[in-house]
């Protein structure tokens, strides 16, 4: 039988009780099908939607943020803090988020862990560590590691 865990990698249990879980992952395939829902898949895609899932049945949004891995997907401030806002007002509310890329490595890497450290009140070292725990390829680019370090005050709020 098979599983969402030869497809992705579920971020610990719920990061606060009661809440969603993460998942990460790389391109969306078949397998998300077999992903618990509700479900919010948050994309860091620049170059695909996510549309074909949009019918899913538990499916019940589609955040698609197209950046590029490189100095250019940096995001502002602002917009980063929001939408880790966003994800944390799901969780929050018992939906799950499968946060992906091409590969989930860098750029999904970037947006769970400044997920994780909003949601944790923690620094990016920190974040990045406990990823890793769960999901060992995540490395967000040498900008995005950046740009979390930066801001660490600011998301531990």
């Amino acid at each position: 039988m098979r599983t969402c865990d030869d497809y992705c990698d579920q971020l610990g249990g719920p990061w606060r009780p009661g809440w969603g879980l993460v998942f990460h992952a790389g391109e969306p395939d078949d397998r998300m099908r077999l992903l618990p829902g509700p479900l919010v898949i948050v994309s860091l895609n620049h170059d695909r939607d996510n549309a074909n899932w949009l019918d899913h049945p538990r499916v019940v949004a589609n955040l698609t943020v197209g950046i590029h891995d490189n100095e250019k997907g940096v995001l502002a401030d602002d917009l980063l803090v929001a939408l880790v806002e966003a994800g944390k007002g799901f969780l929050a509310r018992g939906i799950n988020l499968l946060v992906h890329c091409a590969a989930g490595k860098s750029r999904s890497g970037y947006y769970t862990c400044a997920l994780f450290m909003r949601v944790r009140g923690c620094d990016f070292d920190t974040a990045l560590a406990q990823v890793r725990t769960w999901r060992e390829k995540v490395e967000p680019n040498e900008y995005f590691a950046a740009h979390l370090r930066r801001l660490e005050a600011r998301l531990r709020r």
